[in-house]
């Protein structure tokens, strides 16, 4: 088995599947948000060392959309290196949210236009090699009882239906995209 990671929309049950369906199949699974942040600046490095040929196509993205502010750029970069270098830390584990799904939270308000699609093409395909995906998936009127009880709110979940339709489109690009390099397994929730 190679390390995976959990893809689907805030609230989609990515933290539930990974600890009641994939724990009790034997998987290593690690919870992102359980991790100490400590823990997380040190594997960021790591992370940092690993992909720094990402660093590049990642700060491409901010330079190509005027919206994004530079204190969001270091945030978003610290969160996408903790994610690669914790799946690179833990050998054979699954985590709740790994790279992909921090890359998704940066860009998932971009414009969809060739730049955009280029720049995270390109990041997605340094990513994925070696790792399996976890597509969860949940029924839309599930979904919409999940994000209403949720406590914690994405900025997602209360989003305009312009943005929410196009965090949608790339969820399904990423997705598709990270299919060219890795196994993607579709578990619905």
């Amino acid at each position: 088995m190679s390390n995976s990671e959990c893809l689907g929309l805030p609230a989609c049950g990515k933290s539930w599947v990974m600890e009641n369906k994939l724990r009790n199949r034997g998987y290593r699974c690690i919870s992102i948000s359980s991790l100490n942040k400590i823990f997380k600046g040190c594997v960021g490095v790591v992370g940092l060392i690993l992909y720094f040929r990402v660093i590049p196509k990642f700060y491409a993205i901010y330079y190509a959309n005027d919206s994004i502010t530079s204190k969001m750029v270091v945030f978003k970069t610290l969160i996408l290196f903790s994610r690669l270098g914790i799946l690179k830390f833990f050998k054979l584990s699954v985590v709740d949210e790994g790279p992909l799904q921090a890359l998704w939270g940066t860009i998932w308000k971009m414009e969809l236009n060739d730049t955009n699609l280029l720049l995270v093409s390109e990041i997605v395909d340094l990513i994925t090699k070696g790792q399996t995906i976890i597509y969860i998936m949940s029924k839309k009127n599930e979904y919409k009882r999940r994000v209403a009880l949720r406590a914690r709110k994405h900025p997602f979940s209360i989003a305009n239906e312009i943005d929410v339709r196009s965090g949608r489109m790339w969820l399904a690009l990423i997705l598709k995209l990270a299919r060219k390099n890795a196994p993607v397994v579709l578990i619905k929730n």
